[in-house]
């Protein structure tokens, strides 16, 4: 063996997609948490949350669920995901769920039943604006605290979308927040991450 490849580094094999703040990928790594991605549409929030799955790359559950885009339309708009998608229902991996016509009932069963079902997911709900927006603020707020207590007894992990900003709801129970803007500044397009 060549000394040199004693002291390099051993890399992951798989590539991943974008590169990451250090601080968050050591936060998305722990067993469980919720995480609130938040900003403006157009600001690159469902980019950002299936880069982040492209960099968990530990072996969970995927479960997607989409509120704005069919599969057809995500897989058009981000051609690399299809390397996440299981064509088997049994095994392990992605799952994408089209909730665009869901009642906010039965798309919050069905996220409770992954929490329950299904050992360590990680779930991504882009956007829960559109399942909030058909509850009071007190059942919202209720919910909210329910998928935060049913994730911590699943061990798992929950990604909520959102372009409300409404401080106070979401944001005071889930464990981190990354905020996302964009700005153009001599005739530059610039992005922002706060975390």
């Amino acid at each position: 063996i060549n000394s040199t490849d004693v002291d390099r580094p051993k890399r992951n094999k798989r590539n991943t997609m974008g590169h990451l703040p250090g601080e968050l990928l050591k936060f998305v790594k722990n067993e469980s948490y919720s995480l609130l991605i938040k900003g403006k549409p157009g600001t690159g929030k469902t980019t950002f949350a299936l880069t982040l799955l492209d960099n968990l790359n530990d072996g969970s559950n995927y479960f997607y669920i989409s509120t704005r885009l069919s599969l057809k339309q995500l897989l058009f708009y981000y051609p690399w995901v299809e390397k996440f998608f299981s064509k088997d229902e049994n095994k392990s991996g992605y799952r994408f769920e089209d909730a665009r016509l869901d009642e906010p009932e039965s798309l919050f069963e069905r996220i409770t039943n992954q929490l329950m079902d299904v050992k360590s997911p990680v779930i991504i709900i882009d956007t829960w604006d559109t399942i909030a927006s058909f509850m009071d603020r007190e059942s919202r707020l209720n919910n909210e605290r329910v998928l935060q207590i049913w994730r911590e007894r699943a061990g798992a992990k929950l990604i909520f979308l959102s372009e409300t900003f409404d401080l106070g709801i979401l944001d005071s129970i889930v464990d981190g927040v990354v905020t996302l803007d964009n700005s153009i500044l001599d005739s530059t397009s610039n992005r922002q991450l706060t975390i």
